[in-house]
């Protein structure tokens, strides 16, 4: 998500714990001086997790030429 210029602090909250590859909706709110910005549209995100392993690990060189 892009936030406007000039955006200083953000902070984020959610009320659950997440659960990883579960994806959830989530609506955004704004605040300032000013007050509360109305909720944005649902925006569904898929909780991450750590990748896997790897599985083969091979070492390859890479010859490289300055120009």
């Amino acid at each position: 998500m892009l936030l406007a210029s000039g955006v200083t602090t953000t902070y984020y909250q959610t009320s659950i714990t997440l659960t990883s590859g579960v994806t959830y909706s989530f609506k955004v709110v704004a605040r300032n001086s000013v007050g509360y910005s109305s909720y944005s549209y649902a925006i569904p995100i898929i909780a991450a997790r750590p990748p896997d392993a790897p599985i083969q690990v091979e070492c390859n060189f890479a010859i490289t030429t300055a120009y």
